[in-house]
């Protein structure tokens, strides 16, 4: 039960590093270290592992504007 911000200004790649962890984008330069390991060096199932522990909402209208903010946030659990 613990949540992790991710702050920077716009920009900055905050969006980029979201999809890269939960494989909508692949990394082409650089390297994503989650718990001091590698992400890109890890094997595919522990990847799912660690994605089955992230969220991720998008700014603006990528919302269910049917469903209200909570059932939202609860619709991908």
């Amino acid at each position: 039960g613990k949540t992790n911000l991710i702050i920077g200004l716009s920009g900055s790649g905050k969006t980029v590093l979201m999809k890269c962890l939960v494989g909508l984008l692949e990394v082409d330069e650089g390297e994503i270290l989650y718990n001091d390991r590698n992400f890109q060096n890890i094997s595919l199932n522990e990847k799912k592992l660690i994605r089955q522990e992230i969220g991720m909402l998008f700014q603006g209208s990528a919302l269910f504007d049917s469903q209200t903010v909570e059932e939202n946030v609860m619709f991908p659990l």
